[in-house]
């Protein structure tokens, strides 16, 4: 059973948001996931020695084999994540972030919880009441925000704006880098981008991105397309959800110190 998440990337002058649909168990159960493609590529793999020996009987056998093995995972992963809407936005257009006072920040925050943030996510959830059955259309949307550390006062108050502004729903605040933890190949690995650029900050957007854009690939999306550059955003947001899903909220604490 899936469940509708909203997202949010706490930065000011880059503010996003991202609205998906995550199936818990088939994410935790990636790593058997991984292991039975591992076979399947195996079975194909054997098919193509048997023909090429000339075993037209063996590499018959063992195509149907992989075959149903592909198809039996294509069905159990299809709707393993639906990026469902997201955008990011300058609150303060024009301005330099150190110029716009905390409450200018959060009056322009709040129009945009209205005008795009809410309809995405009503949309969202009457889309999940029309396609699931009976039992999974009491459940109600999780707001997943990151945890903003001290020195990062500006962000820290859209933070604590969310949390008041989705006061009715369900919220949980994630650890900073917990979507670091997330890769979905081997080269999506967080240690690859570390090693690639000079700072944190760097690795951090580029392993998002990079993940995000393969999740878009294999799942399709249906966030509208944006600048690479502000992309990134989008990722972030989604990508702490991921986290969430396989990790927990790894917040050490910080839901209690914010």
């Amino acid at each position: 059973m899936q469940q509708t998440y909203l997202s949010f990337d706490c930065a000011t002058k880059t503010f996003a948001f991202c609205v998906c649909r995550v199936s818990p168990p088939i994410l935790n159960s990636a790593p058997a996931l991984r292991a039975r493609l591992t076979a399947a590529r195996a079975l194909a793999a054997r098919a193509a020695a048997a023909a090429a020996a000339g075993d037209a009987a063996a590499a018959e056998r063992l195509a149907a084999a992989a075959a149903a093995a592909a198809a039996a995972l294509d069905r159990e992963t299809a709707a393993a994540v639906e990026l469902v809407d997201g955008d990011v936005v300058d609150l303060a257009p024009g301005r330099a972030d150190a110029d716009v006072s905390t409450i200018e920040r959060i009056q322009a925050l709040a129009k945009y919880i209205a005008a795009r943030v809410r309809p995405a996510l009503a949309a969202a959830l009457a889309q999940e009441l029309a396609l699931a059955p009976p039992p999974s259309q009491s459940q109600s949307p999780l707001i997943v925000i990151e945890y903003q550390m001290g020195p990062n006062a500006r962000a820290r108050a859209i933070a604590a704006a969310l949390v008041a502004f989705f006061a009715a729903e369900r919220v949980v605040i994630v650890g900073p880098s917990l979507k670091n933890r997330v890769s979905v190949s081997a080269e999506g690995q967080y240690g690859h981008f570390l090693q690639r650029y000079s700072n944190s900050y760097g690795a951090n957007k580029a392993h998002a991105l990079f993940n995000f854009a393969a999740l878009e690939r294999v799942f399709g999306s249906g966030i509208p397309p944006t600048p690479p550059a502000r992309r990134g955003h989008i990722a972030d947001s989604c990508m702490q959800v991921l986290g969430f899903v396989l990790h927990g909220a790894d917040e050490k604490d910080a839901a209690r110190m914010f």
